[in-house]
């Protein structure tokens, strides 16, 4: 071998390097890793999302949440049960101990906490099965926690009505927990939504959709197309009206107090708070913001409800101020379908949706819709 062709080679080896530290590395035939669009069809992430609602991430903190609800019921059955011979209570008086001693309570065979206690250990364990794509391969463990998520989040609203309506009293640490259950709803329904999602594309495509369901089919996902983005910004606010909406709620329930009216104004505002606070505070994730719907029409009903209760002044005009900006934030929240495959309207669909990435190879789609038989 010459000089020369002794140079052409330690250059050609040099460039060969150069190539492959330069290249995109790929996780198999066509698909390159390292991109943006490569972590839009990432296995882990559901197609037409900007993040994995399944990654321990996002699970892991709702776990912790979901112990601390565990601890706080287990506290109050201990003290229901006689182990305890009081319970915490900085701001009610007698409140906890009228409400943890009510019929209510001995309803049942075991303390209504006990039972609150067992529900978030189980939500807690649920939580931490299943791995980072659960989503994908264990759909009916997902909707399991979403189950238990919401059947708790709806006794939990469901107390809180009670306390002052029934029991004239309020419990500290029983809002506590209902804060707890209602903070883990919206993240419960992100998962349930891309689960049911990847059901439907499995469906859709013609595969066994109860198959999908146990996590016995495999769906391919969709590739990103280089001519359409995996998702828009959002236009409309988002968080903050429901933030907002939320501390209206809670107003709602303390305004009797602070007012100083009673009557069906007051269980009207005892029972409406509740509510706007269990929708508000949901809908602060994208995926459960269509119940800003259900506290835009409590606005509405406090629009009417004072001239049918015959409220009081004072009842009158913060029921007609607090269901106008109840109205006005529904109205004017963001969708959040974006980034999330489409959202809920998506299954009515392809499971992708209008933003959703089109498969490689396809042309892109306005809006996937089911082709008639």
């Amino acid at each position: 071998m010459t000089a020369t062709d002794h140079a052409g080679a330690v250059a050609g080896r040099r460039g060969a390097r150069r190539h492959r530290a330069t290249a995109p590395a790929r996780d198999g035939p066509g698909q390159p890793r390292g991109t943006r669009e490569a972590e839009t069809a990432a296995p882990d992430v559901p197609p037409g999302w900007t993040t994995n609602p399944s990654a321990w991430s996002r699970r892991l903190p709702l776990v912790g949440l979901a112990l601390v609800g565990f601890c706080i019921a287990a506290y109050l059955a201990a003290y229901q049960v006689g182990i305890l011979p009081s319970v915490w209570e900085p701001f009610f008086g007698t409140g906890s101990r009228t409400v943890l001693t009510s019929w209510v309570s001995r309803a049942l065979p075991v303390p209504d906490a006990a039972l609150g206690a067992l529900a978030y250990l189980c939500e807690a364990a649920a939580g931490l099965l299943g791995g980072r794509a659960r989503w994908r391969t264990h759909p009916w463990l997902v909707m399991l926690y979403g189950a238990i998520v919401g059947l708790l989040g709806i006794a939990s609203v469901v107390l809180a009505i009670a306390q002052p309506v029934a029991f004239g009293a309020w419990c500290t640490l029983c809002l506590a927990s209902a804060a707890i259950s209602l903070t883990l709803v919206g993240p419960a329904l992100e998962e349930v939504l891309a689960s049911l999602q990847y059901v439907n594309r499995v469906s859709v495509a013609g595969g066994p959709a109860w198959g999908a369901f146990w996590g016995l089919a495999e769906a391919r996902a969709p590739a990103p197309s280089p001519d359409r983005p995996a998702h828009r910004p959002p236009g409309r606010p988002g968080w903050w009206p429901q933030v907002a909406a939320t501390a209206l709620g809670l107003w709602l329930m303390a305004a009797p107090a602070v007012l100083g009216f009673g009557g069906l104004a007051a269980v009207n505002a005892h029972v409406v708070g509740p509510l706007v606070v269990a929708c508000a505070w949901s809908a602060v994730w994208p995926a459960a913001r269509p119940l800003r719907w259900g506290y835009g029409l409590l606005g509405l009903w406090l629009l009417v409800a004072p001239w049918l209760l015959s409220s009081p002044p004072a009842a009158l005009a913060n029921s007609m101020v607090v269901g106008a900006l109840l109205a006005l934030l529904a109205w004017r929240s963001a969708p959040a379908s974006e980034g999330l495959g489409g959202g809920w309207l998506a299954l009515l669909h392809d499971g992708l949706g209008a933003d959703a990435p089109a498969a490689v190879g396809e042309e892109p789609r306005a809006a996937s819709r089911r082709e008639p038989a």
